[in-house]
């Protein structure tokens, strides 16, 4: 079962907005997966269970060949929200912190805040928009405020309504691609990358979109071409030499992920995720000095975040160096809690 199988099952048997459902399993996921990461029992309670039904054999009919065909015993797992689930993606604010290290079962669901007054700028550009269908400019900013506020479902319509005035608007095509990609409908943000590619074939960022949405995906050549092709028009964009290098490391090719991300910060020394992603394939080669000093450049670039102490730990723990490490968990332990409560106020 997919990701985007779950969340449809989810609404259909809870009825509750798709947006939301990915939201929180998202959110879910990454504290899961962080957790698992360090290493800490995980034990999930109170969010669902997966329930199996048998559809038994029978036969049905062929209808392209007009014949029959007999089909085997089919097992069909369902999702089957429990309260705190739904709670959960009820909440008006998911926060977004990926850094989140708390498991499921630890999760508090804040008190509902009162509905929130629309934003007087947005009502005019609703007014202006509907006044002067073609004005593309009014269009493009009131798509953006919407995905600001979280409201996808307002800005898709407008993207296919954008796109019908001027059908050469790669803005528009990549707006809509993001917002398809946000809220997990993964075929059709790569239909509007490929729409933006095709239109202007030489466009960097619709280039990396869809490269990145291929890759993630599973369609790794054709990701692989894509970011190749952008490099060919820029050869100094960091970002495409790092999605090369996040390309092979999902195929577990860490030396040629090195190379790419070794790149990626002789082209930017300042980029943060150059240096984290440089840092954490050194661990995975275990060259574990090269690794430590990655991490403790990255503190100096991300004093206030919380994974370069995390992983300086996870190092000094490989080195036996025990004093050291537990002072870079609880300076990460502290980070992490400040971030979650000013996520919450």
């Amino acid at each position: 079962m997919t990701k985007e199988d779950l969340v449809n099952q989810v609404a259909t048997r809870s009825k509750l907005p798709k947006i939301r459902i990915a939201a929180a399993l998202d959110l879910f996921l990454s504290e899961v997966s962080d957790a698992l990461a360090r290493q800490e029992k995980v034990e999930i309670r109170r969010f669902g269970v997966f329930d199996v039904s048998v559809r038994q054999a029978h036969v049905a009919r062929n209808l392209n060949a007009n014949g029959e065909i007999r089909l085997s015993d089919r097992i069909m797992p369902r999702f089957v929200p429990f309260t705190a689930f739904k709670d959960r993606v009820l909440t008006p604010d998911i926060p977004s912190d990926k850094g989140n290290t708390k498991t499921a079962d630890k999760i508090t669901v804040p008190p509902a805040s009162p509905p929130k007054t629309p934003v007087p700028r947005i009502e005019t550009l609703e007014r202006q928009v509907a006044s002067e269908r073609e004005n593309a400019d009014a269009r493009l900013l009131l798509i953006d405020l919407y995905i600001e506020s979280d409201r996808y479902a307002e800005a898709l319509p407008h993207c296919r309504a954008g796109l019908g005035i001027d059908l050469r608007s790669l803005e528009l095509l990549n707006r809509q691609g993001r917002i398809s990609e946000q809220t997990g409908i993964f075929d059709q943000a790569l239909q509007a990358y490929d729409q933006a590619v095709n239109f202007h074939p030489s466009h960097v960022e619709s280039l990396l979109n869809r490269g990145r949405m291929r890759s993630q995906t599973g369609r790794y050549a054709e990701a692989e071409q894509d970011f190749r092709r952008a490099l060919e028009i820029d050869p100094s964009k960091t970002l495409a030499v790092l999605q090369c290098g996040l390309l092979y490391t999902r195929r577990g090719l860490y030396l040629r992920a090195l190379q790419e991300f070794e790149r990626a910060w002789e082209l930017d020394p300042s980029s943060p995720e150059a240096c984290f992603n440089l840092g954490k394939t050194y661990d995975h080669l275990e060259r574990h000095d090269e690794a430590i000093r990655q991490f403790e450049t990255l503190v100096v670039l991300q004093p206030d975040h919380p994974r370069p102490y995390w992983h300086l730990g996870m190092l000094y723990n490989k080195k036996k160096m025990g004093e050291k490490a537990l002072k870079m968990y609880q300076q990460s332990n502290r980070l992490s809690t400040l971030k979650k409560g000013n996520d919450r106020t």
